[in-house]
């Protein structure tokens, strides 16, 4: 007497018919393997996004001040940063009376900087240094990785400073960058 399976019993019981999967296209076995390994990553970095934002939002749930005084209408006060920037060697644009300083970090061989230098820069010192509303400060921040003569471009104009023309210095080498 041969014994049948459980499962094929249950099968007829319930009246279910379960197909004989044979899979015998090498091809699509392949790719089912491969959209199955990508479905799984898939879902393993949802869920542990879903789980990083759970606990960042526990975190952040004590900070709920701002939140309701924004639902009274109150205005939530804004964090004051105060960051403390040495004036340093390098000479100041503007009036030392001005409330507002700017600084700016910059490289001499950067192509952005010289977009801002190109740009911006002319319209901030018309607008702001020239009436006085805005002292101007310039700090270096050569990138040697990528701008291998932005540290001696920053050391020339150092020595142009000790003679009194950094700034002259400073807009012919962006006037002259490539």
């Amino acid at each position: 007497m041969i014994k049948k399976s459980p499962s094929k019993n249950f099968a007829r019981y319930l009246k279910i018919r379960i197909p004989n999967f044979k899979f015998k296209n090498i091809p699509m076995n392949g790719f089912l393997v491969v959209a199955l390994v990508i479905s799984a990553f898939a879902l393993g970095m949802l869920t542990n996004k879903v789980i990083y934002l759970e606990k960042s939002i526990k975190e952040n749930s004590g900070n709920t001040n701002a939140v309701n005084a924004q639902a009274q209408g109150a205005q939530p006060e804004a964090p004051q940063q105060v960051v403390n920037v040495e004036n340093g060697k390098l000479p100041l644009l503007g009036k030392d009376s001005a409330k507002v300083t700017i600084v700016e970090f910059s490289d001499f061989q950067c192509i952005f900087c010289k977009k801002y230098f190109d740009e911006t820069a002319r319209q901030i010192y018309d607008k702001y240094i020239a009436t006085g509303k805005v002292k101007f400060a310039y700090r270096h921040y050569p990138i040697p990785s990528i701008h291998p003569n932005a540290r001696i471009a920053a050391e020339a104009s150092e020595c142009a400073n000790e003679q009194g023309k950094f700034w002259e210095y400073h807009d012919l080498l962006f006037q002259n960058q490539e």
